[in-house]
């Protein structure tokens, strides 16, 4: 006979128990459900470790416990009823009905606890469905609600808490999404305080940090980027406003050359119609000034004509005699100026007798000239000369041709006698008394040569 020792019955007993307990222990649900209990022939449902069958053997020969069990009472029965109504529910995913029928089951006898423990597991699984399709809110109420029904439900307070977990997690994923995450990763580490073994919330939080590193950098890009674009805004104004006024510059330089071209056309335009007007003025004053030299040598030439006839003497290039015995020489082409111009004027004249030369002269042979020159024009202010020029015009209308010295003196006389202005009364008084100096034949000669020096000093 074969002998066990009892250290071989413990190791056989462990070999066999070990696949009973790792069985257990990987079928129990994520969020309850059923707890793995007896099933119960009366109510049809799993039974807990307190659950015993309504019904027992009988008495005294071993079955049941403690004698004999009476069956169960209608509302029992009702009870029962309702719960398996429940269980088919349940079956469905009726969830709202199998509740309903728990609920139902449990008020017709609440001291059952398999109505207890099934109803809820209904709340609980309810809730499990909905957390599953994201109603994290709903599923939470649910939660709570089969908490407080047992504070010793297993795995309650767990899945309060992954809900809770998740529904705090949506929120920091909208943060997220915002890309606010400062508070979506405040709200990441909130989801894995209140649920440690949310890997999901761990990722989300490991990614709301990378994102925020990357964001951290990308708004140091951004910056630096924004640097870098007002740099350059700022370098392109600045170019431009360098162009702008080099432009400007060009302009108002091309401006001033424009505008010192057109001065100088403008100064050279004005000299050539000054010049021209110069040498218009010229030639109109040369014009007027032959003009006058024409008539002052007339005058002149009647003059000498007038002195001629009342000396006596001839005039022309070659020697005559007459009856005072002096000879007037007035060289043919002899050019003579009006008395007050700038130009010299030589005079080639002379009087002298025909045996002897004039008083005061040396002996001149014939063809020699006796030049004067002239020396510009008197000013207005010099009274005395002014006099004598009017002197000078008076003594050339008086001495004309065919008169005599007492003709030429009646002239001046009544010329006095009608003339107003002080000045000219004055020349002619100076006039009338040259004129009686030389009716005197002896002072003839020297009143000549005064005459004519008067005429071109």
């Amino acid at each position: 006979m074969i002998q066990f020792k009892p250290s071989k019955w413990l190791a056989c007993l462990f070999l066999f128990l070990l696949p009973i307990m790792l069985g257990i222990c990987f079928a129990y649900p994520l969020y309850g459900g059923s707890q793995g209990y007896g099933w119960c022939p009366t109510c049809g449902r799993d039974m807990p470790d307190s659950h015993f069958p309504h019904g027992g053997g009988g008495g005294g020969g071993g079955g049941g416990y403690g004698g004999y069990t009476p069956g169960p009472s209608p509302q029992e029965q009702q009870a029962s009823a309702a719960n398996r109504e429940g269980l088919s529910y349940e079956k469905s995913g009726d969830w709202d009905n199998a509740i309903k029928s728990y609920r139902e089951a449990l008020r017709l006898n609440p001291n059952e606890r398999v109505f207890l423990l099934n109803l809820q597991d209904g709340i609980n699984n309810k809730g499990v469905a909905l957390h599953k399709n994201g109603d994290y809110e709903s599923a939470l109420r649910l939660f709570e609600e089969a908490l407080r029904l047992n504070p010793d439900y297993p795995n309650g307070r767990r899945n309060i808490r992954v809900a809770k977990g998740h529904i705090i997690n949506r929120e920091g994923l909208e943060y997220f999404n915002n890309e606010d995450y400062d508070s979506a990763i405040s709200y990441f580490e909130e989801s894995i305080r209140v649920n440690p073994e949310d890997q999901t919330a761990r990722g989300n939080l490991a990614e709301a940090r990378k994102r925020k590193r990357e964001q951290a950098e990308s708004i140091q890009l951004e910056d630096q980027w924004r640097k870098d674009e007002q740099r350059r805004k700022e370098e392109e104004e600045r170019i431009a406003r360098e162009i702008e006024e080099q432009k400007r510059e060009e302009g108002e330089r091309i401006a001033r050359e424009i505008e010192e071209q057109k001065r100088k056309e403008e100064e050279r335009i004005a000299k050539e119609v000054l010049e021209q007007k110069r040498k218009e003025e010229e030639r109109i004053a040369k014009a007027m000034a032959e003009q006058k030299l024409k008539e002052a040598t007339q005058r002149v030439n009647n003059m000498l004509d007038g002195l001629a006839k009342k000396l006596g003497a001839s005039t022309g290039t070659s020697k005559s005699s007459n009856s005072s015995g002096l000879r007037l020489m007035r060289p043919v082409g002899a050019r003579l100026f009006e008395k007050g111009t700038k130009d010299s004027a030589p005079v080639d004249l002379r009087l002298m007798p025909l045996n002897k030369p004039l008083v005061g002269y040396p002996p001149l042979s014939e063809g020699e000239q006796l030049q004067t020159q002239s020396t510009g024009k008197q000013t207005a202010e010099d009274s005395k000369g002014e006099i004598s020029n009017l002197k000078i015009d008076v003594l050339l209308e008086a001495l004309g041709p065919g008169k005599t010295w007492d003709e030429s003196i009646s002239y001046l006389e009544d010329k006095l006698a009608h003339e107003q202005d002080i000045k000219k009364k004055q020349a002619i008084c100076d006039a009338i008394a040259d004129t009686k100096k030389a009716a005197d034949t002896d002072n003839t000669q020297q009143y000549l040569d005064d005459f004519f020096k008067q005429i071109y000093r």
